[in-house]
């Protein structure tokens, strides 16, 4: 996945920032950077030791040496891979579902919603609205004001959480969100992990890993699937 996070840095940060310099030097050069010390790698991207270490570590590892056996592996070993295949594949019921949304409300912890802000404007472009519930407060009240119907898609993302909040969600705000979708006849799609499969007709869509930045390539990627399909189902 470490292909997917420089992806993902590159394209949230700032063209002149520490994250897109050295995300963009590794993707383009990632032989050398497989094969060079950490010296090397320094002096060609102008930062130094100690940021390139918070950079490795930001990415989830431990060391330089991580992060060049990662990159030789997925670039080298994994060459073959194509992108359809590290593309989404969305499901069928879904894709139907998509077909005639107006609008997809995504709700859940601010975070990891947060970086799905880059995709606000090509969601538009693809005559579907993408609002992001950004901010605190009743969940309810929020679709209320924004005048949710059945046009709408919500989406529940929930990442990163430990055993404890996932139930805590399940028994408190996930459960009255249910209720509401049902009562109204909304679609709905889950993205994350949940506590309590109850829920067969949902759409459910797991991102198992524990690492954070991993979680992050993955929401994206369900975006990217999402923004592709919605870019051709009128063609």
């Amino acid at each position: 996945m470490i292909v997917d996070q420089l992806n993902l840095f590159k394209a949230i940060s700032e063209f002149d920032s520490i994250d897109y310099i050295l995300s963009a030097y590794m993707l383009d050069h990632w032989k050398e950077v497989c094969t060079d010390k950490m010296t090397v790698l320094v002096e060609k991207t102008g930062v130094s030791k100690s940021t390139l270490a918070r950079f490795c570590k930001k990415l989830g590892y431990r060391s330089f040496t991580e992060v060049q056996y990662a990159l030789y592996y997925e670039m080298n070993v994994s060459s073959k891979m194509t992108f359809s295949k590290n593309c989404l594949v969305l499901d069928s019921t879904l894709k139907k579902t998509l077909k005639t949304k107006k609008r997809i409300i995504v709700l859940g912890a601010v975070s990891p919603l947060a970086v799905l802000l880059n995709y606000v404007p090509f969601f538009k472009e693809a005559q579907c609205e993408l609002i992001l519930k950004l901010k605190g407060g009743s969940i309810i009240d929020f679709m209320t004001q924004n005048q949710v119907n059945q046009d709408d898609l919500i989406v529940y993302v929930s990442l990163h959480k430990s055993n404890l909040e996932l139930q805590v969600d399940y028994l408190g705000l996930y459960n009255d969100l249910i209720f509401w979708v049902y009562s109204h006849q909304i679609d709905f799609l889950y993205i994350g992990k949940m506590a309590v499969r109850h829920d067969m007709t949902s759409a459910f869509i797991p991102i198992k890993t524990e690492l954070l930045s991993d979680c992050l390539c993955q929401l994206s990627l369900v975006f990217e699937s999402i923004l592709s399909y919605l870019y051709q189902r009128d063609s």
